[in-house]
């Protein structure tokens, strides 16, 4: 994930999101710069993690599928016993 390429929507909601959990939760009242602010700041501190994460859940999930490729290959695999 690069903060860079993050759609614009999606980091306005999660501002206005963090903006309504302080205020609900905490009794805060955050601006909108100090929310975004805030939002970019976790997502700095979580994207490397995030993206290593998804990186490692894509590697398994390949790995699943390519060891159902190899059984069923070896499935299709002819006898060679009494071939004369």
């Amino acid at each position: 994930m690069n903060v860079k390429k993050l759609p614009r929507e999606q980091k306005e909601k999660w501002i206005e999101d963090l903006k309504q959990y302080f205020e609900t939760e905490r009794g805060e009242s955050l601006g909108m710069f100090e929310a975004e602010e805030l939002v970019d700041y976790l997502l700095k501190m979580f994207e490397p993690y995030l993206y290593n994460q998804a990186i490692e859940d894509a590697r398994a999930m390949l790995e699943q599928r390519m060891a159902g490729i190899e059984e069923d290959l070896y499935a299709m695999k002819k006898s060679e016993k009494g071939s004369r």
